[in-house]
């Protein structure tokens, strides 16, 4: 359910919305009710990772692998099996160099605390009652190595630290981000 594309103040942009087609279907629903318009040029393309090409639907769509672009693959890989995060990501090294892809992950249980795999189990559970069981967990260190064997150029893993050092240093509830999901930033 991102929101980008309505939030968005650069004009001269396209984004293209990849989403499952429920998820879509439901999202367009919600904006059509809301009255809600885009804020930048969008395109919706229907793929479920796991089923689908995405390489042939974003290219049905109107989107150029031979020009850069940024993916964000944000609440998805934990969501996905192995294969369908394998295939996303060397699609993506296909695309132009320059294109960047930023997308979050959780951490593989062994590589946790006994507090933040407890928090993990408890999150895993809930998700598994809601019909979305979560289906990948990375070792930091390896998902890094395997990135750069692929193609990636550039690979940064963006933890807990930076996040808060960055983004939550100034709220007042203190609130703070865990380890259980990080982030990488990546370029072709």
């Amino acid at each position: 359910m991102d929101t980008y594309a309505y939030r968005s103040t650069n004009t001269q942009e396209h984004v293209f919305e990849v989403d499952l087609p429920s998820t879509q279907y439901t999202k367009l629903a919600l904006l059509n009710k809301a009255r809600l318009s885009p804020t930048t040029s969008v395109t919706y393309v229907a793929c479920d990772f796991e089923e689908n090409n995405l390489c042939h639907d974003l290219t049905a769509a109107g989107f150029n692998k031979n020009q850069p672009a940024f993916f964000s693959w944000l609440g998805v890989t934990p969501y996905l099996n192995l294969a369908a995060i394998e295939k996303t990501l060397a699609f993506i090294t296909q695309c132009a160099p320059g294109s960047q892809l930023v997308f979050d992950y959780i951490v593989d249980p062994l590589c946790l605390s006994d507090i933040e795999r407890i928090v993990l189990d408890i999150l895993s559970a809930t998700l598994a009652t809601t019909g979305e069981p979560l289906q990948s967990f990375f070792n930091p260190t390896m998902l890094a190595k395997k990135l750069n064997d692929i193609g990636f150029s550039k690979v940064d893993d963006i933890g807990c630290e930076y996040l808060n050092a960055h983004y939550l240093s100034q709220r007042e509830d203190g609130m703070q981000a865990g380890n259980v999901t990080r982030l990488f930033k990546v370029m072709v």
